[in-house]
């Protein structure tokens, strides 16, 4: 009888051991594939957020970059008072006219040429870049103290320097008989068509 027990035991482990043994490995897959899904799930969200929160930052960087800024830094005053300047050569006068649009920096006068930089060129008035609307005038500080000049050329958006042979060669009047060497000398810009004009600049002129 005991023999017959321990036979009936042994087989009947021998039968689990079988099952066990057959069982399909997909469902074994499937049990483990659920038992690690958990961490999947919540690595997913993490890269969603990640992405999420590098588009954000990449889209306000953008907006950053397309602030509007300010970068002219030109003075626009008057260096010289516009009401002392007598308008003696050049055949035009410039009284009552007001400043207006454009703006002029940095004035280097030497020899025969001057140049400056345009805060604002004459785009401010309504010319195309080489649209010549500007009369350009120099101004020479006599030993008295007081300040003649006048138009000696056109100029436009396009150049930022002139040459000053009409000063010398005598343009509708000019003479520089009683300036001395050097003088001060100041540089505006007129409209030729309206009553506005650029800041006044000025320099130290060595001729």
């Amino acid at each position: 009888m005991q023999r017959s027990s321990l036979y009936l035991f042994s087989v009947l482990s021998s039968v689990v051991l079988f099952a066990v043994a057959c069982e399909p490995s997909s469902e074994r897959e499937s049990s483990r594939l659920s038992a690690s899904s958990p961490s999947s799930s919540a690595q997913g969200t993490a890269t969603s957020d990640a992405t999420s929160s590098q588009e954000a930052q990449s889209n306000n960087s953008g907006a950053e970059q397309t602030s509007d800024t300010d970068t002219s830094g030109y003075e626009v005053a008057d260096e010289v008072p516009y009401g002392s300047l007598k308008w003696t050569y050049g055949g035009i006068s410039g009284r009552g006219y007001s400043a207006s649009g454009v703006s002029i920096s940095g004035l280097r006068i030497s020899g025969r040429s001057l140049s400056f930089h345009y805060g604002t060129n004459l785009s401010a008035w309504g010319y195309s870049k080489d649209a010549i609307g500007g009369y350009a005038c120099l101004f020479v500080q006599k030993e008295d103290g007081s300040w003649v000049g006048g138009k000696f050329d056109w100029i436009s958006s396009s150049r930022s320097s002139r040459g000053l042979e009409n000063v010398f060669g005598g343009y509708s009047g000019w003479t520089l008989s009683g300036v001395p060497n050097p003088c001060q000398a100041a540089f505006v810009i007129l409209d030729a068509s309206k009553k506005r004009r650029s800041n006044v600049i000025a320099g130290t002129w060595y001729r």
